[in-house]
Formats: C-alpha cells, sequence, structure tokens
C-alpha cells in the first residue's frame, strides 16, 4: 500500500522496508517462539526449535532484505508468514491429538518449517485468490478457536 503513495519521501519508504521486516520477525519468529515454549514448558526440545525459528526467521528475513522476489516473482524459502497459520493450524487439531504428541507435533512442525525457511525452495508469491482463501481460513480458524475457549 505504502508504494502507491503519491510523492513519498524515499528515505520514508526506507524507514517503512525496515518496520516491515521488523514487524515480520516478530509475527513470523518471535510470536511463534514464545508459544512453542510455553506450550512446550520450555522443554529442551522447545528452546532448541525456538532457537531455530528465530535464527531461520533472521537469516530469511535478512536475505529477502538484501535480494528481494527472483525476476519471475518468487520467494526464496517459505516466508516467515507462513508461521502464524501453521499455528492456528496444529491448535485447530489438537482435540484429535493426545497433549504429549501435541507437543512434540508443535515442535517438530516448527523445526521443519525453520528448515523450509532457509531452504532453497521456490515458493511462489500468494495469487489474489490465495489471499482471499487466507482471509477465509483466518475468519473460521478464529471463530473455531475462540469458540472453543467459550
Amino acid at each position: 500500500m505504502a508504494n502507491w503513495t503519491p510523492n513519498r519521501d524515499p528515505e520514508l519508504a526506507k524507514m517503512g522496508k525496515s518496520l516491515d521486516g521488523f514487524g515480520d520477525i516478530i509475527y513470523g519468529a518471535v510470536l511463534p517462539t514464545a508459544i512453542v515454549i510455553q506450550l512446550s514448558h520450555a522443554s529442551i526440545l522447545s528452546l532448541a526449535t525456538a532457537t531455530a525459528l528465530l535464527l531461520a526467521g533472521a537469516i530469511r528475513l535478512s536475505y529477502f532484505a538484501n535480494f528481494g522476489r527472483s525476476s519471475d516473482g518468487h520467494f526464496l524459502g517459505v516466508p516467515l508468514s507462513y508461521d502464524v497459520p501453521l499455528m492456528a493450524l496444529l491448535f485447530l487439531l489438537e482435540p484429535f491429538i493426545g497433549a504429549a504428541l501435541f507437543e512434540w507435533l508443535v515442535n517438530v512442525c516448527f523445526l521443519l518449517l525453520a528448515a523450509a525457511h532457509v531452504a532453497s525452495i521456490r515458493v511462489p508469491s500468494p495469487s489474489p485468490a490465495m489471499y482471499a482463501a487466507i482471509s477465509i481460513f483466518v475468519v473460521v480458524s478464529s471463530a473455531t478457536l475462540a469458540s472453543r475457549s467459550l
């Protein structure tokens, strides 16, 4: 959206780019890390998962800040924006999985995702249809998870 602002000062564009990366690391790595540690009661596995996720997130965002998307619109490595939807999906599945298995599954999934953040995987940019599907998933999963707490 900021790119479409008329007469935008180039210095403000640099600041916005930095803030965008900062927001991404908080949303895509720090928040899931805190949830994984809390969920697993600060186990050794959760601390290893958290370390891997934070390091991979920092490396992924550093790479993207310097190189961006490829000329054909693909990302190299899985973007950090996949972390929170994965966490929501796992919490939606929690009632069907035992507590011990759930903690283990969350840690394994996020260790694999940390590896995917820095892997040479080409991920296409989301299309408008994908954004619509993501929005529907967010509304439905949020409503489902909120209804469980009532």
